[in-house]
């Protein structure tokens, strides 16, 4: 992976899809993320201002993998108080021309958001999943519980 923060508002859509698929975070708690959010320290992201308020009604911290650190390190490396130029808007038509160019049909952005609960659910219990995810009702993370009775065995 490049050290280079990214120049242009392609590379920052890639980056926020990279960071959409590591931390279960929406497209508009992303890139409406700003220094202050982050405290790469810790590994954990505040989202206190974003839209996610209109969910549940409290800010959500969300801690971060390894991988996605990195990813706001690349983003804080550019030196801007905003770590995403591209605006929502924008962020959809170039999500969507990059899939139009790769030949990918039936792909949305917020389907990052599934994917990396599903991967997180292998790794986290429900309790935490729903902490992460900022899900008020726990019953609606049930289906990104996808184990095999025999991935189960082995836990046991």
């Amino acid at each position: 992976m490049s050290r280079v923060p990214p120049l242009t508002l392609s590379q920052e859509t890639t980056l926020a899809w990279l960071l959409a698929l590591r931390t279960a975070m929406r497209s508009g708690e992303i890139l409406g993320l700003t220094r202050a959010d982050v405290d790469l320290a810790a590994r954990v992201v505040r989202l206190t201002k974003h839209k996610t308020l209109r969910y549940t009604g409290r800010p959500r911290f969300v801690p971060v993998t390894r991988q996605a650190a990195r990813l706001l390190g690349l983003l804080m490396a550019a030196g801007r108080d905003e770590l995403f130029r591209v605006a929502d808007r924008s962020r959809d038509a170039l999500f969507r021309k990059a899939l139009g160019r790769l030949k990918i049909k039936d792909l949305h952005f917020h389907d990052a958001r599934g994917e990396a609960l599903t991967r997180l659910s292998r790794k986290v219990d429900i309790l935490t999943l729903q902490r992460i995810s900022g899900h008020i009702d726990i019953n609606q993370l049930a289906c990104y519980f996808k184990e095999s009775p025999a991935d189960i065995a082995k836990r046991l």
